[in-house]
């Protein structure tokens, strides 16, 4: 939060945010006090190329798969991650990391013509699929932009959400998994580092007390991830 006083008539402007943007935290440098955080969640990254190295596999990680099948059978609450509704194809080489967007599966890298290659289409209607396969008895939510919807009935609930979320719904969660961090670094967008950085650190402030974040990713070391699974703004920004 931070003051500043140059407005017309003497006006005062409050800023307040948990993730400000780089630009608004340069223009009002030291005026600008970040808000303190909530909680504090336990993060953990989970680097998909060594998950997918030596098979092929779906949207959903081993590590992400079982700690949901644990929450669910704990009766925890469960929020699964994705800015995506409609499906967007994603090309992911093994070989030189390479990933970008192809209407259609490739047979080869457009980057390093490997082989070893893995396309998916990712959306939440998948990942809503690939949860009720995994959990038949699971009941499971919507929320998107103009509002909620129940996709299953069950008990307990798995909530898939867009970034509706954040402003439409109260919910603590015991378990937030972040389907896919790269969906949000790869926009072609010069703020798309900013956008996953406070996404992720959003998202931490939706976890329960003793609640956990999973990052899923292909860019484990990508500034954004590190610096938001440790909560370091300062960092990120002067990076």
């Amino acid at each position: 939060a931070g003051e500043v006083e140059s407005l017309p008539g003497g006006v005062k402007l409050k800023i307040e945010s948990l993730t400000p943007r780089v630009e608004t935290y340069f223009n009002f440098g030291k005026k600008l006090v970040k808000k303190s955080l909530k909680n504090k969640p336990k993060i953990t990254t989970v680097d998909l190329f060594q998950e997918r190295k030596f098979r092929i596999r779906l949207d959903t990680s081993d590590t992400l798969k079982n700690l949901l099948i644990a929450k669910v059978e704990q009766k925890k609450s469960v929020l699964l991650f994705l800015n995506r509704l409609k499906e967007s194809g994603q090309v992911y080489c093994l070989e030189c990391k390479f990933s970008g967007y192809s209407q259609a599966p490739l047979e080869f890298c457009p980057n390093c013509k490997g082989s070893n290659i893995n396309f998916f289409s990712l959306n939440l209607r998948v990942i809503g699929k690939q949860v009720e396969k995994l959990l038949p008895s699971v009941g499971l939510r919507l929320i998107k932009e103009g509002g909620s919807s129940i996709l299953k009935s069950g008990s307990p609930k798995v909530t898939l959400a867009t970034s509706a979320i954040f402003s439409q719904d109260s919910t603590k969660f015991s378990l937030i998994g972040l389907i896919s961090a790269d969906a949000l670094l790869n926009l072609p967008d010069f703020n798309s580092s900013f956008r996953t950085f406070a996404t992720i650190v959003k998202l931490s402030q939706l976890a329960d007390k003793d609640g956990e974040v999973l990052i899923q990713t292909y860019n484990l070391k990508h500034l954004a991830i590190q610096t938001a699974a440790t909560f370091d703004f300062e960092k990120f920004y002067q990076e």
